[in-house]
């Protein structure tokens, strides 16, 4: 008879993240959540939804702006503290005792004040401004990129739009367009207006203080959660918001001082800091912003709401990789402030991979397993597993790997918490630290858990096999999901009594060592690349 949760999990010691588990000899021996990860999606993304409902409402110019540049980070640290004081309340609940972790566990398991907090929940979220090395040979290396050499006058000297990003598509725009478009690196311009910068008067402090309450309330208050925990929640994150909102408000005023400023701005992410600065202040001026997609995942995407806040929300018009992806984007988003969503003519990036298989003969299948990252103390939507339980699985997957007639690399994302460090496959199986894409032509088959990646985008316009791992909870669109379910062979997980993920091992070995040796790319090369179906 299957034990129930409450007693696979009473009175066992379990790590509480990575650093806690290398610490604890044997750790996979205990290793348990006590919090499920279908409960982690719904109050990852109920919270999600709630804060970025209340900044909608904001009516308030310079606080709504302030709102839309500053809170990016603190959306990703809050995300990681409503889940972690749900994990407590669990745990609490199931007498689980977790090891390690960051100070804030104690605050949101009832004791009243902490020596220190972490480092990823320091007030400091953004990263100082450096000036790019050799930035006026990049800033016209970058231009000549996409520019014939007739047009590089005009370009440098009266561009009709400045482009702040240098990603393939906005290359490929550029180089299409016909137009006088000069590169401008988006560090240079914020380090320009916080030399300009101010403190912002009292009565906007206080603006900014009142609404840094009601969005931690806002945060705090999702259904589930106990009073007691809900209110130590509330405590942790408050502190968070308004020394965000306060930089976001000088930076702001900064970028007002400057003269000289684009009337057309192209851009990549929208989440990436100075280039979320310059297109609000762009569009503040009555200027048009233009941001391109990156990762080849924006019409694929099924939970949207991070695409809304980082793209749509500060954007005119948002280009995907081709026509059918804008098409699905829009229909999976709310796209409340009706922003212009448009199709490029494909990724010309994944053009340069190497699409097709080799010609071969190989005794075992060649078997590339691409995990995404270790999260850290940050939590995204969709979310990610915990570190302990994901590591965990990943060391159980490949020694399941191991068993079965194929030859084996592991490709772990360079990212994350593991960034520049080994990580743990590489004790006991190949490990590669380059590029995925210098892998594509080795592989025979593909493995992926995690679907919403560049290298699973990738590895889709492949005529590769691949094994999708689907963790249950929804990452894809509805065209997409059934486009998924033609392309992989998708094994859904089940979760076992301390929330660790599980195959049926014998689906899953049918799935890695038979079947066809290719598959049919061509949808997904119809949605990323544009080629016809």
């Amino acid at each position: 008879m299957a034990c129930s949760q409450s007693e696979a999990m009473t009175q066992l010691a379990a790590p509480f993240d990575y650093h806690a588990a290398c610490d604890m000899p044997g750790w996979r021996e205990s290793v348990c959540w006590p919090l499920s990860y279908a409960e982690t999606y719904r109050v990852t993304r109920a919270a999600t939804r709630a804060s970025l409902d209340l900044v909608g409402r904001l009516e308030d110019e310079i606080l709504r702006s302030a709102a839309l540049l500053g809170l990016g980070s603190v959306f990703a640290l809050s995300r990681s503290l409503v889940e972690n004081a749900f994990v407590v309340q669990a745990a609490d609940a199931l007498g689980v005792y977790l090891s390690g972790g960051p100070p804030e566990l104690a605050v949101l398991g009832g004791e009243e004040r902490i020596e220190r907090s972490s480092g990823l929940n320091d007030p400091a979220l953004f990263k100082p401004i450096s000036a790019p090395s050799d930035e006026a040979l990049r800033r016209l290396a970058r231009t000549a990129s996409w520019t014939p050499p007739w047009r590089m006058p005009l370009a440098m000297f009266s561009p009709e739009i400045i482009a702040v990003s240098h990603n393939d598509m906005l290359r490929d725009a550029a180089r299409r367009s016909g137009t006088a478009v000069k590169f401008c690196h988006a560090e240079t311009l914020l380090r320009a207006a916080r030399a300009r910068g101010a403190a912002a008067p009292q009565t906007l402090l206080d603006k900014l203080d009142d609404f840094a309450v009601r969005l931690a309330v806002c945060l705090a208050d999702i259904e589930g959660l106990a009073p007691d925990y809900r209110e130590r929640l509330r405590k942790l994150i408050e502190p968070l918001i308004a020394p965000a909102l306060v930089e976001a408000v000088s930076d702001l005023a900064g970028l007002r001082r400057l003269k000289k400023f684009p009337r057309k701005l192209w851009s990549g992410s929208g989440g990436y800091y100075p280039a979320r600065a310059i297109g609000i202040e762009v569009r503040r001026r009555g200027g048009h912003v233009t941001r391109f997609a990156h990762g080849w995942f924006s019409g694929m995407a099924g939970v949207t709401e991070g695409i809304e806040f980082s793209e749509l929300a500060v954007s005119d018009r948002y280009i995907v990789e081709t026509p059918t992806g804008a098409q699905y984007l829009k229909r999976a988003s709310k796209n409340s402030t009706g922003v212009e969503i448009t199709g490029h003519t494909g990724a010309s990036a994944l053009t340069n991979l190497a699409l097709e298989r080799p010609t071969r003969i190989s005794a075992q299948p060649q078997v590339i397993y691409a995990p995404t990252i270790l999260r850290g103390q940050r939590q995204f939507l969709p979310p990610i597993l915990p570190d302990v339980i994901y590591l965990d699985w990943q060391f159980r997957l490949v020694e399941a790997l191991q068993k079965m007639p194929v030859n084996l690399m592991c490709k772990p994302h360079p990212e994350g918490l593991l960034r520049g460090q080994s990580h743990p496959l590489a004790d006991i199986a190949p490990t590669s630290t380059q590029p995925f894409e210098t892998h594509i032509a080795w592989a025979d088959r593909f493995l992926f858990d995690y679907g919403q990646s560049t290298t699973f985008a990738e590895a889709l316009c492949t005529d590769r096999p691949i094994t999708f791992i689907d963790m249950g909870n929804p990452i894809f669109n509805a065209p997409v999901k059934d486009m998924i379910t033609r392309r992989c062979t998708v094994i859904t997980v089940r979760f076992d009594a301390r929330n660790r993920p599980q195959v049926d091992p014998e689906e899953f070995r049918e799935a890695l060592c038979s079947g066809p040796e290719r598959a049919d790319p061509s949808e997904f090369r119809a949605l990323l690349m544009g080629t016809p179906e």
